[in-house]
């Protein structure tokens, strides 16, 4: 996120029309990390570690690791901890790793002082909780590996700057972040046009992740280019939650706007006060966070806190594992409580269409009951999440291919012609061409 509103990107259409290749300015490890290779940050086992001969931090047991650069720039700063560190080899709680982020952003102002200027023009959020939670370890380690006393409003700005725009590189197996300066400049938006793919950089090494960032639906010239910053496949109160917790923003973007979720109630919760669960529960405001919720149909309200618990309930059934012994039963009791479209039904209708429990492909039943799960799912996530998405091309490759079984069945048993098992074969080609688009987008 820039320092400014006006701090935006918009598409020009005499630049590059699918997307602009970025690579980071900073890499490093997360602020609470298990131990990690400080070149690739690989997360690290202690038996399969090997002790940096220069500053004696654990590095991958690999040439490249040991002689990589990622880490050499700061690899005499950190021999002056002269190894008076201890790694937890069982958990996150390695402060240590917090300060070599900052330690590196250092490093590149004073190396690169316009690269650094992309760096410094992001916003740090509010950095209170780290001062006051674990900022001075953090300036004490560096203290001792500079040789001098931390600047800490810099060292704070820092920290704020890579918690607010750094990218995470979980997804990619790895335990840290990666801060693209132009990538961060992107507003959020939770009905984005665009989305980003990372691929390790070859020329790079050391752990650096190439960004690219491609439109999956046509953006008009002079149109602002957005990005999201939480996961599409999540509720509003969800959402929105998270969105202030970690950027300190309501979002106000069409899909936030709407209690409805553009038209699929993937928030919505059945209403107790309407005869046979007709009605549904949608967020009464969408302006604040933990709004009231009111029935779309008696107008009926709820409590914020009463909402909460209904749902925590709901997602402790999930998590216990009914779905994987129990699913009829599970389905039922989630059914009783959320609107069919609701993101935990639809959870487990993805996990269902995926999984393939107690599935027999040469059941007609079987084959209908997957054709229609796949269907629906495609319908929500088509609405939530519009364009060419790897999610989109997921479904539709395994529905392709659900659909031409059912209709060879069919064709089989002899309950269609082949009048109708050729229009089947046709909507089975244009999902796989869907397909391919979506994939070779991704």
């Amino acid at each position: 996120m820039g320092n400014s509103i006006s701090a935006s990107i918009v598409f020009q259409r005499k630049k590059n029309p699918t997307g602009f290749p970025s690579r980071p300015s900073i890499v490093g490890p997360a602020t609470k990390s298990y131990p990690v290779c400080l070149e690739c940050l690989s997360i690290l086992r202690r038996e399969g570690s090997a002790k940096c001969p220069g500053c004696s931090f654990p590095l991958c047991n690999k040439p490249d690791c040991l002689s990589g650069r990622s880490h050499s720039g700061e690899c005499r700063q950190l021999a002056n901890l002269k190894g008076d560190f201890v790694l937890d080899w069982q958990t996150r709680n390695n402060i240590v790793y917090a300060a070599v982020f900052v330690l590196r952003a250092l490093n590149l102002e004073r190396e690169d002082p316009e690269e650094w200027k992309e760096v410094d023009f992001l916003m740090p959020g509010d950095t209170t909780d780290l001062r006051d939670s674990f900022a001075g370890d953090v300036l004490d380690i560096l203290g001792r590996a500079l040789g001098q006393p931390a600047d800490e409003d810099r060292v704070l700005r820092i920290m704020g700057i890579r918690r607010t725009n750094a990218n995470a590189m979980s997804a990619e197996g790895k335990q840290g972040n990666l801060l693209y300066p132009v990538y961060a400049l992107m507003n959020s938006n939770c009905y984005s046009n665009t989305f980003y793919t990372l691929t390790e950089d070859e020329e790079e090494g050391g752990g650096r992740f190439k960004m690219e960032v491609r439109a999956q639906v046509d953006i008009a010239e002079g149109e602002e280019i957005t990005t999201r910053y939480v996961c599409s496949f999540d509720c509003l109160p969800g959402r929105q939650i998270k969105i202030w917790q970690n950027w300190r923003f309501l979002c106000r973007c069409r899909r936030c706007s709407d209690p409805t979720d553009l038209g699929t109630y993937f928030s919505a919760l059945r209403c107790r006060a309407c005869p046979g669960g007709e009605g549904f529960l949608l967020p009464a405001a969408t302006d604040v966070l933990n709004p009231p919720w009111r029935c779309d149909s008696c107008g009926h309200c709820e409590g914020p806190r009463h909402v909460t618990e209904r749902l925590s309930e709901c997602q402790r059934l999930v998590k216990e594992g009914l779905f994987a012994s129990r699913p009829a039963e599970l389905w039922e009791r989630l059914s009783r409580e959320l609107h069919p479209n609701h993101f935990l039904m639809c959870t487990l209708r993805q996990k269902r269409f995926f999984v393939r429990d107690r599935f027999d492909p040469k059941v007609e039943r079987d084959l209908e009951d997957m054709v229609a799960t796949g269907e629906k799912l495609l319908e929500v996530v088509t609405a939530i999440d519009p364009g060419f998405t790897q999610r989109r091309g997921r479904i539709l490759k395994v529905l392709a291919r659900d659909r031409m079984m059912l209709a060879r069945l069919r064709r089989e048993l002899r309950l269609i012609g082949e009048k109708e098992f050729k229009s089947a074969l046709r909507l089975a080609a244009a999902e796989c061409k869907t397909m391919a688009l979506c994939f070779l987008n991704g």
